[in-house]
C-alpha cells in the first residue's frame, strides 16, 4: 500500500499565478506576491534573485498543471498584448496603471483568489 502524500494549499491572487505562468509581473503586490507564492510552493527561503530561477521553472510547470485554464493560448495572447502596451509606455506610474487595469479585467473573467498547491 502506498503512503498518501498530503500537500498543503494556500490562497494566492490571480496576478501572482499569472506572473509565474507567463513571466510578466502582474501581481498586485509585484515581486513580493510572486516571491511569497514561490516560498510557499517550494518551502524554500528564497531571498535572492538568483534563487528564483529554479523555483520559477518548477512552479511554472506545477501551476500550469493546477490551472490549465490560465495557461491557454487566449490568456497568453492577452499577456502578450499587455507586454506590448508596456513597452510603448515609458512612465512607471502609467505602466502600473496599465497592469492594474489589465489585471482587473482578468479578475472579472477568472476570479481573484485561487487555492495553490505546494510541491
Amino acid at each position: 500500500m502506498e503512503a498518501e502524500v498530503e500537500t498543503q494549499k494556500a490562497t494566492f491572487h490571480l496576478g501572482d499565478i499569472l506572473s509565474v505562468i507567463h513571466g510578466l509581473v502582474v501581481s498586485p503586490r509585484q515581486m513580493d506576491g510572486v516571491v511569497n507564492m514561490l516560498r510557499f510552493m517550494t518551502e524554500m527561503p528564497i531571498c535572492f534573485s538568483y534563487e528564483m530561477g529554479p523555483a520559477l521553472a518548477v512552479c511554472k510547470t506545477l501551476l500550469r498543471d493546477q490551472f490549465p485554464e490560465l495557461a491557454t493560448p487566449e490568456v497568453a495572447a492577452a499577456v502578450e498584448r499587455l507586454r506590448v502596451q508596456l513597452k510603448d509606455e515609458r512612465k512607471n506610474e502609467k505602466r502600473r496603471d496599465l497592469v492594474l487595469s489589465w489585471l482587473d479585467e482578468q479578475v472579472s473573467l477568472r476570479g481573484a483568489w485561487h487555492k495553490v498547491q505546494s510541491l
